[in-house]
């Protein structure tokens, strides 16, 4: 039911560049794309003075994407996230600066597109540091709750142990403040090292969360929330062995794009499932990459037109210089598989 159309490279290997974290969104009939460019370094995990940069494309020409001029309220750098997300077609992008064992600090800007000169501006950037339970990182797309809230999801330590919980807060004033909603699933208590989820609406205040076990064997648990995000299910298995999942609405499903895991030659993997089943079905469409396990496998996937579905994520080979690739999909019974 999911097939591959087509892959292409995004953005071409350069050696010695660092190129990561690609997550898209759709706003008007226009794709955008942000991802991080840093600098390769051994001594840096994902690399060195790192940056978020923005593309554009439209639906009917995904190979020829555009940089965005995008001017941000602070010239940071060290930065190791680019999550944009769009909510009631405004643009916002979730960031961290970053560096190993020196500082680690969360930020959330609204976007505004800009027609002098054209590009995206950054309306507002606000750091998330003084959310409690502190944050290690935000991860997933900004979405709209049911009751009118901004949901955030992210990860944090809830103890001393040093192990990460994921955590969903939320707000009610546009983001200007944010509470805890929920502790999603306590490891400390389940025995297991969770970070990255990724959560969708299944209509009225049902959500499917599916989330990054950071033990072998790598499983990807699911859990879901009847009230809005309050409270979450116990964990189920979902028979997918991989990272750092990202989920998207189809007709009459769910798809998912997550680092497999399930071989030994870690790679880009794609899953599905039907509304109302709990099987996750492996579409057996991964795209392996050689390399270090690290330098690989984030990527994000949006619903188009006519049951076609369009992915970014970023693989490497040995020479640790990962590139950006995108690939188109069809969701159904149409399509043949091509590279």
């Amino acid at each position: 039911m999911l097939k591959v159309l087509k892959r292409f490279p995004l953005i071409q290997k350069n050696p010695g560049s660092y190129y990561s974290f690609p997550t898209l969104a759709v706003v008007a009939g226009e794709l955008f794309m942000a991802l991080r460019v840093a600098t390769v370094d051994e001594d840096e995990p994902h690399g060195r003075e790192g940056g978020v940069v923005l593309y554009e494309a439209t639906a009917e020409n995904l190979q020829q994407w555009q940089p965005v001029r995008f001017d941000a309220s602070a010239d940071e750098r060290w930065e190791i996230d680019a999550i944009l997300s769009v909510v009631d077609d405004e643009l916002y992008l979730q960031t961290r600066q970053y560096r190993q064992d020196r500082y680690n600090e969360v930020f959330l800007s609204r976007l505004f597109r800009s027609e002098i000169p054209q590009g995206l501006c950054e309306l507002e950037r606000r750091s998330l540091s003084s959310l409690q339970p502190c944050l290690s990182a935000s991860y997933g797309h900004l979405v709209r709750a049911a009751d009118g809230a901004l949901l955030l999801p992210a990860y944090g330590g809830l103890s001393e142990s040093g192990i990460t919980s994921p955590l969903l807060f939320h707000s009610y004033n546009g983001g200007e403040e944010w509470q805890l909603r929920a502790v999603v699933a306590d490891s400390d208590r389940l025995g297991k090292y969770l970070n990255e989820y990724s959560m969708l609406n299944l209509g009225g205040k049902r959500w499917l969360a599916l989330m990054r076990d950071n033990h072998k064997p790598w499983v990807l648990w699911q859990l879901y929330s009847e009230d809005d995000g309050f409270s979450w299910s116990e964990l189920q298995d979902s028979g997918l062995r991989g990272h750092a999942p990202m989920l998207c609405a189809v007709k009459g499903g769910v798809v998912a794009i997550y680092r497999e895991l399930s071989t030994s030659t870690p790679g880009i993997g794609f899953a599905y499932k039907a509304r109302g089943d709990d099987r996750w079905v492996n579409a057996a469409i991964s795209r392996d990459y050689s390399g270090a396990l690290y330098n690989g496998g984030y990527g994000d996937v949006v619903a188009l037109a006519d049951n076609r579905l369009f992915a970014a994520y970023y693989v490497a080979d040995d020479d640790q210089s990962p590139w950006i690739e995108g690939a188109i999909l069809a969701w159904g019974d149409e399509g043949d598989e091509t590279v």
